[in-house]
């Protein structure tokens, strides 16, 4: 996985990935939207045959996009990890 600061600005950031699945992205993005904090987050694949998505973050007021971001990769990780620890005891 590779990822590009494409552009940022005060309340403001915009990623380029290469080499994720969209599935991951979407799920930050959908996390990042129920923030109060967050006017827009969304995520666009800007060529399939070379897996690059563009991935955008826009907050509110004063809200630092960089610490919002940073939450919500948190709390991805860990609902990634709750899910997987729910899915082995099943599967023990």
């Amino acid at each position: 996985m590779e990822v590009k600061l494409a552009a940022k600005g005060p309340n403001y950031i915009e990623l380029e990935l290469t080499g994720i699945d969209f599935g991951v992205v979407g799920s930050l993005q959908e996390i990042l939207n129920n923030y109060s904090e967050v006017e827009y987050a969304g995520a666009n694949l800007t060529h399939p045959l070379l897996n690059k998505i563009r991935f955008i973050l826009r907050t509110k007021g004063e809200a630092n996009p960089e610490e919002v971001l940073e939450k919500g990769l948190s709390e991805l990780s860990h609902t990634a990890k709750n899910l997987r620890a729910v899915i082995e005891k099943l599967l023990k």
